[in-house]
């Protein structure tokens, strides 16, 4: 039992790891206006500070309907979606390599990848 309680805080950290990349990417990405290391997330559009309950990974893009709460503009479908991709990836990852600790640089290189080659495809500004 004791195990599948880590397995599963695993696979939701996953969540947690998915949703910075995608942050992290976005915030790369805009022309500047925000700084990688601020801890505030805003909505691009009307730059309003996002709640934390608006947060949630794939959970809340689905909640507000893919909409910013604030202004209701369209929150693209790549952000939910890459973050999804870099979950599934990492969970693979995981069951793949039995939860062995051969996993994590396998999992580190895997998210490395994911960032990059998202850098590369949308192109840093």
């Amino acid at each position: 039992m004791r195990l599948q309680l880590v397995h599963l805080f695993l696979h939701l950290s996953f969540f947690v790891i998915g949703a910075y990349a995608t942050t992290d990417i976005l915030r790369l990405t805009v022309k500047g206006t925000v700084s990688v290391a601020d801890p505030v997330c805003r909505c691009p559009i009307c730059n309003s500070r996002i709640p934390l309950r608006d947060q949630i990974p794939l959970i809340s893009y689905i909640l507000r309907g893919g909409k910013c709460r604030f202004c209701g503009s369209r929150i693209p479908i790549t952000e939910p979606l890459a973050e999804f991709l870099i979950i599934a990836g990492l969970s693979l990852i995981a069951v793949l390599t039995g939860y062995r600790p051969v996993g994590f640089p396998i999992c580190l290189l895997f998210y490395g990848l994911c960032k990059a080659t998202a850098l590369l495809v949308i192109g840093v500004r």
